[in-house]
């Protein structure tokens, strides 16, 4: 699914549904009220009159099983008076009752080997800003999916404008003595995280 928002008119246009799940159509509510309050408010603040400013997103299931649902979301914020759209990235994790959790929940030491494994990623990128010390987690989308966890960041946030978004994953087969064996990535302890077939296309 995709939308597209502005500030004169805070509104959904969801795009093409290929198949339909209760659990995922209460992840993507979920998102959709919290895009109302992360998103549109900033598109509101513009001090630019007589432009207009617009979100659009894609929306993309990575991971759905019966203890959680994880989206990736990826979107272009035209803010008024700019010359280009900012690429962003984020994500949502649901659990099985359509609660949002925090995806570094499901580790042992609330994330720090695999922070330390995204800071070394990006150390060793010529194409990254060279940073001084670990990288500030909660700025990365966490984006749990069936080989591992990808760590994603806003256009400009490690990389030059012209690279766009970027996405570090790491495989589980590098962190199960970090994941929490009773914790919603227990699958991934095997190195791979189980993932239900979705309907197939009508």
């Amino acid at each position: 699914p995709s939308g597209r928002d502005s500030h004169d008119r805070a509104c959904m246009k969801p795009g093409e549904v290929h198949f339909s799940d209760p659990r995922i159509d209460r992840a993507i509510d979920t998102y959709r009220e919290a895009l109302l309050t992360e998103y549109l408010p900033e598109l509101d603040s513009s001090v630019h009159e007589g432009y207009r400013s617009e979100f659009r997103y894609r929306l993309e299931p990575t991971v759905v099983n019966d203890r959680f649902i994880a989206l990736r979301m990826t979107g272009n914020a035209y803010i008024a008076g700019g010359a280009n759209p900012t690429q962003l990235i984020d994500s949502l994790v649901v659990s099985a009752d359509g609660q949002a959790i925090d995806p570094l929940d499901g580790f042992l030491d609330g994330g720090a080997k695999l922070v330390g494994l995204v800071t070394a990623e990006i150390l060793a990128n010529p194409d990254y800003v060279q940073i001084e010390e670990s990288i500030d987690p909660s700025i990365v989308a966490w984006i749990p999916t069936v080989e591992g966890m990808v760590a994603g960041f806003d256009e400009y946030e490690i990389a030059a404008g012209y690279l766009g978004i970027q996405e570090v994953e790491i495989p589980w087969t590098n962190l199960p003595d970090v994941l929490d064996p009773s914790g919603i990535y227990i699958s991934a302890i095997q190195g791979y995280l189980e993932t239900e077939s979705l309907p197939p296309s009508p």
